[in-house]
Parts: structure tokens; sequence; C-alpha cells
């Protein structure tokens, strides 16, 4: 019965499977349609279109963009790299992929190989696009600053190990930088499956000058149990279904969170940070009021889309000060030590806080190069 037990081991981890679906991919190359680059929304060939890894396709450009200044900015999400794969992942990788197979876990969805990763920032590097990071963005956005006609934001959120072993040098090769979103309260720990790097280390990369250290938050990145599922803390205390543990109204718990976050980064790399990342992507009104009152200019998110300047009815360019807008009623910003007392006499400023959001795309292993070009166009 050995063989049996071995059968029954292949297909819970996956490999029956995975080598079922390749074998149909393979079967189906002989029915499938030629890629149509034109489709794509490509309008000019690329000069580089002949890399063997993308070979036959054109590469969309930027038709609506001015001659020297960005009209649209396009902000990437990466996670978590490995070095190159192992057969056994990159059958999983292409039944999921081509086959829309249940195949990949949580991890290996959001982890991607070298090569992979290298590609894209050549996909990069070749077209044209210069690396911009969020300090840039936000200038432009409100209309201090112009940015290249190709301006790209490189973002890793959690601050896994993979960073520093695999992304640098991949970035300081090709002269690319990013942002990197850390977990203050876990830094130097192991969480969720990830090595997160020590303060040292992010000391490392911030003097680089090939990454910016920003807040993923202090320590809010974890889930909690309500009547509607399981949440991120922060949205399940904002709506009302999870109570702090302190006692303190939820704002005031997240406030205090943010601004720990902020104080780490200043005491151990010297920075401010201006720029957060909500924990699972997505943040909301409430919890959005709240960061910008703790001192963060932007709050990055996984809702997909290009990044536009910010314009008033008129079409006037606005100012998105932080601390002005979440002024008290004496029109003054808002001190640390009386914010407790703020939210619990004042409703939050009722503003948009969509102009505080960086959209991001999210780069997984699924994420082919053809995937990434088109990402590029829209």
């Amino acid at each position: 019965m050995g063989w049996l037990t071995v059968l029954r081991e292949d297909v819970r981890n996956g490999t029956i499977v995975a080598m079922v679906s390749v074998a149909l991919f393979v079967a189906l190359l002989a029915f499938r349609t030629p890629f149509d680059p034109t489709r794509a929304g490509a309008s000019i060939k690329d000069s580089n279109a002949g890399d063997s890894w993308i070979t036959g396709y054109i590469a969309p450009t930027y038709d609506t963009r001015r001659a020297g200044d960005a009209a649209a900015v396009p902000v990437l999400c990466h996670h978590f790299l490995r070095e190159d794969t192992d057969a056994l992942r990159l059958l999983k990788i292409l039944g999921a992929l081509f086959l829309n197979l249940p195949v990949l876990k949580d991890m290996d969805v959001w982890t991607q190989t070298a090569s992979e990763f290298e590609k894209q920032i050549v996909y990069l590097k070749e077209r044209g696009y210069v690396s911009v990071d969020l300090d840039d963005l936000l200038a432009w956005q409100v209309g201090r600053e112009t940015l290249p006609r190709k301006s790209v934001v490189i973002t890793f959120d959690d601050g896994d190990r993979s960073v520093l072993d695999v992304a640098y040098p991949i970035l300081k090769r090709h002269g690319m930088k990013a942002t990197l979103f850390v977990v203050t309260a876990r830094v130097g720990k192991q969480w969720e499956r990830v090595n997160s790097l020590t303060w040292d280390e992010l000391r490392f990369l911030q003097e680089s000058g090939v990454f910016s250290i920003e807040s993923h938050t202090h320590n809010l990145h974890h889930k909690v149990k309500t009547t509607k599922g399981r949440l991120p803390v922060f949205r399940a205390m904002s709506r009302g279904l999870f109570a702090p543990a302190d006692g303190e109204p939820w704002q005031t718990t997240v406030f205090n969170d943010l601004v720990a976050s902020r104080r780490a980064i200043a005491t151990h790399l010297g920075r401010d940070a201006r720029h957060l990342a909500w924990p699972y992507g997505f943040g909301n009104a409430g919890v959005d009021s709240v960061a910008v009152a703790a001192g963060f200019r932007t709050m990055s998110t996984l809702e997909k889309g290009m990044n536009l300047q910010m314009q008033t009815a008129r079409g006037h360019l606005v100012e998105s000060s932080a601390l002005a807008l979440a002024a008290n009623p004496a029109g003054g910003p808002i001190a640390l030590e009386v914010f407790p007392s703020y939210v619990s006499a004042y409703p939050l400023p009722r503003i948009s806080w969509d102009r505080f959001k960086i959209k991001r795309y999210t780069i997984t292993a699924r994420t082919t190069i053809r995937g990434f070009a088109e990402m590029m166009l829209e």
C-alpha cells in the first residue's frame, strides 16, 4: 500500500493536480488564439519587443501624457521574493495561472521569484520608466513638482528579509528605488511567516538610497473575529464590531498605534514617516481621518488604478496638508496630547478622504509579463 500513501500525499500537496493542469494547458496550446498585441491597447511598435520573454508583444504606451510631465503614475505593490523556483512550484503556478486551479497557498500567491521580479524591473527600465518615491508623487499631485513622463512608484509591504536579500540587489543593479512599509512593533521578529528585517538592516536600506522606510502601522497587522467574519482589527473597531482592549474610543487606540509607529521610525532611522499602507490593503474614511490626524500624508491601498493630480471642482490643483485638514475648531493642528479629547468631543472633519488615498497594483506569482505591461497602460 506504499504507492497509495504516496499518491494521497501528492494529491494533498497539489502535485498531481498541478501535473494534470499543465498537461491540459499544453493540450490547449494547439487550439489557442494567437495573442494580438493591438488588443492590449498598443499604439506604436516598441523597440524592445524582441526580448525573449515577451516575444511578439508590443509594449503599451501612454499616448495621453504631456511631453515632459506625467499624466498618471502607477504604484506597484510587492510582498515577498524568493530565489529561482523549483519544478513543483512552477507546475502549481501554471495550473493556477492558466486553469484557475486552487493549488497555490496564500504565501505562494504573494511570493515572486527573483527572475520574475527582475523581468518586471528590466521591462520598466528598458521602456524609460523612472522610479520615484511617495514624497515625489505627493508633491506632483498637489502641483509643487513635475515628474518624468514615465514615472512609477515601487513599494513592498511587511518588511520581509527577502526585500534585503533579493529585491535590494536587483533594484540597485538597475538604478531603481522603492518604498518599504514595515510593521514597527514586529521589526526583527518572525510573524505570520514573515521573517522581518531588523532595525539595523532597515537603516542600511534607508541609507543606501534605494529604499525609503514608511509605516505599515505599529501593531495593527492582524484580524479579529466579528459577527461579520474575520476583519482587520482597525476596520472592525471603526465599525463598532470590536472593542479596543484598553477601553478607549477606537479613534484613540488607532491614533496611538500610528503615532507609535511614526515615533519608532524616527527613533531608529532618523526619518519622518509620512506615508502609511493599511494592512490587508484597505482602510475606510474613519481610519483614514485618524491617520491624517496622526501626521500621515497618504494612505496606500490595494485598490487598482492610476494616481492622478488632485483638482478642485474648478480644475485648480489643491494642497492636501494633513494636519491642517485635521484641525481643531480653533483652526490649529491637533496636538498629540489633546487628540483623545478631540475625538470624544468633536466629529471628524467632513472632507473627501479619497484625496489621501494611493492606488496600487498588486504584483503576485500570478502576474504575467503581459499582465504587468497592461497595468502600465491603464
